[in-house]
């Protein structure tokens, strides 16, 4: 077989794919005029700045480790990101002075053991408020830089997320996840700013997820995103004192990242349509409601600018990066500000995946995102690779993935299925695996596979599975309990050993994630643990598998890797090992992208095609 599929589409080098840049975190300057951003135009992220008006991006940090999550203060005269070493995600809180040239950044936290992260600025710009894992729970904390010792000012049961002040910066506003194993379960609580007042906002005791609370300009207000009488997540409005709600929206698909306007009439949020994503305007008097779409894909992550006439927002494609884009709201106009297509890669060679739907074994429906290359014979004899996200409580997106489309690009039709569990599809979806991981969400995979032969788009002889994290899981789950069905695998940061991930992975927010999602600990549900532990299976694994796994990583340590790796080692199952030192549970290098890509390629490319 060729390299790739289609009359006139070259193959696209994975150095020029890899070399295009994409946006990450973002947020706009108190005046209106700068953006910082997280950015990878140097191999790294590294923390960037770009005029609103447009023109070239300045890179304002660098070294070898990567920052991310920049914010402004309000007065503008500093500028606060995050930082951690080698990828193990204990971010400390940095402060950087754009007006100062040279000046070295300032630890505010200087603590390596820990954790400090969504990091948000006081309205008086001397305090930062951020959720830590300092005392083991994630808990609402603050950071004074003049004081230097962070200040613990929750003492929750589960971990918070989301810490927001009051625009007179004497409350704090913060969801704390609920540790309840039946269900997904966010409260939604005040804090003052001297964490002497603790105080519940709402009663929402049946709510799988309350959520994202953002203030009102006036402080009297506080926006948030709750499914309490939904099965997808609803927009409402709470009055601080009266505790009066006001539902917003009531319709169908998850809303997502909302933000207030500057004169407190309108907001902004995100409306996930299955995996495609638009802002809408809403007018809270009226209930007029403006959607804002760049191009198919995502639209996401707006930001006002500060006069109110204007939003800018992140947007990624399938056949584009993450870029940032300026809209005009009088008239929707746009403008893409910031451009990641710097190599020669031609979007026009690249592939646009088709939403469809596959029945699995209880007639549900699979909502899933199927890539095929360009003028693909329909005659079911290319190699085929089911893709499996992270999570379970994620989604496959339709955005940029490089990897999918080098993959497609040589040959191979890739099938991405939002299998149950992911989110987007409404609760009781996202619920469906509760308890089950390696079950119903394996069968899925397992009909996703079915569906590309009866359809007569792959080979069912040569079908393979990739993905990361609980991806990475599904892919072992699948070799070992289904081997049968799959002819290699590709495994990124997987779990081999749901006991030893218990036992290994981050507590204070990962640990009570996975006993919520499997009832208890390891001796609450011994059974489970073990029957949905992909080590004790391996002896099952009959074909070739790729292992690719960070030195770093705090979520899923290199012992899952190694784990699985020594068992095929033992009973003499062909398989492949790389592990990245200085590298988390992401590759964020661009060095160590390319080669793990590489990887991926020359693996499948030997074993399926």
């Amino acid at each position: 077989m060729s390299d790739n599929v289609g009359d006139g589409v070259p193959v696209i080098a994975v150095e020029d794919m890899a070399g295009v840049h994409t946006v990450e975190e973002f947020d706009i300057s108190p005046d209106g005029s700068q953006i910082a951003f997280t950015w990878n135009a140097s191999g790294n992220w590294q923390i960037h700045t770009i005029p609103v008006a447009g023109g070239e991006p300045q890179q304002v940090t660098a070294g070898r480790e990567a920052k991310v999550f920049p914010r402004w203060s309000p007065d503008g005269r500093f500028l606060a990101y995050l930082q951690d070493v080698d990828g193990n995600e204990n971010f400390d809180v940095y402060l950087h002075v754009p007006a100062r040239k040279g000046s070295a950044a300032i630890n505010l936290t200087d603590d390596a053991a820990h954790v400090y992260r969504e990091i948000h600025w006081a309205p008086d710009s001397r305090r930062l408020v951020c959720a830590s894992n300092r005392t083991g729970n994630f808990e609402v904390t603050l950071v004074e830089p003049e004081r230097g010792q962070p200040e613990q000012l929750t003492a929750e049961d589960g971990p918070v997320t989301t810490p927001r002040w009051s625009p007179d910066s004497q409350w704090i506003a913060y969801a704390v996840r609920l540790l309840d194993q039946e269900a997904h379960r966010f409260a939604l609580k005040l804090v003052s700013a001297d964490g002497m007042r603790l105080r519940p906002l709402g009663t929402f005791t049946g709510a799988a997820e309350s959520a994202s609370p953002r203030w009102s300009p006036d402080g009297g207000h506080i926006a948030f995103l709750s499914d309490e009488h939904s099965e997808y997540a609803q927009l409402a409005v709470m009055d601080v004192e009266s505790e009066t709600l006001r539902w917003l929206t009531r319709d169908t698909w998850d809303k997502e990242v909302i933000e207030w306007a500057p004169d407190g009439k309108r907001l902004v949020y995100v409306l996930n349509q299955g995996g495609e994503s638009v802002c809408r305007l809403l007018d809270i008097s009226t209930g007029a409601e403006l959607p804002v779409i760049i191009a198919a894909g995502r639209t996401h992550t707006p930001r006002w600018t500060p006069d109110g006439r204007a939003l800018v927002v992140a947007h990624s494609g399938p056949r584009t990066p993450n870029d940032l884009w300026w809209i005009r709201l009088k008239d929707v106009a746009n403008r893409q500000v910031t451009d990641g297509l710097v190599t020669d890669v031609d979007i026009d060679h690249l592939a646009t995946p088709e939403r469809i739907a596959y029945e699995t074994f209880d007639s549900r429906g699979v909502p899933a995102f199927l890539y095929q290359p360009h003028n693909a014979p329909a005659n079911g004899e290319l190699p085929a690779l089911m893709w499996v996200h992270g999570g379970p409580t994620a989604q496959y997106l339709n955005e940029w993935n490089p990897l999918i489309q080098l993959l497609v690009n040589r040959g191979y039709v890739v099938l991405a299925p939002n299998i149950r569990g992911s989110t987007g599809y409404g609760k009781s979806y996202r619920d469906m695996n509760l308890q089950d991981w390696g079950g119903g969400d394996l069968h899925d995979l397992v009909a996703g596979a079915r569906y590309l032969s009866e359809q007569s788009l792959a080979d069912a002889d040569r079908v393979g599975l990739v993905g990361a994290s609980y991806g990475g899981y599904m892919t072992l789950m699948a070799l070992s309990k289904e081997p049968d069905v799959w002819a290699a695998g590709a495994s990124i940061v997987g779990i081999a050993n749901l006991t030893t991930l218990w036992n290994t992975t981050r507590p204070g927010d990962l640990r009570s994630y996975l006993e919520q999602q499997l009832g208890g600990p390891p001796e609450e549900n011994p059974g489970l643990y073990a029957d949905r532990s992909p080590i004790n299976f391996a002896s099952q694994i009959r074909v070739p598998l790729l292992i690719l796994q960070g030195g770093s990583d705090p979520r899923v340590s290199l012992g899952e890797a190694k784990q699985i790796r020594d068992a095929l080692e033992t009973q003499g199952t062909p398989y492949e090992f790389e592990m990245y030192a200085g590298e988390g549970h992401a590759f964020r290098k661009e060095e160590n992208r390319i080669d793990s890509m590489k990887r991926i390629l020359a693996f499948f490319d030997e074993h399926l095609k």
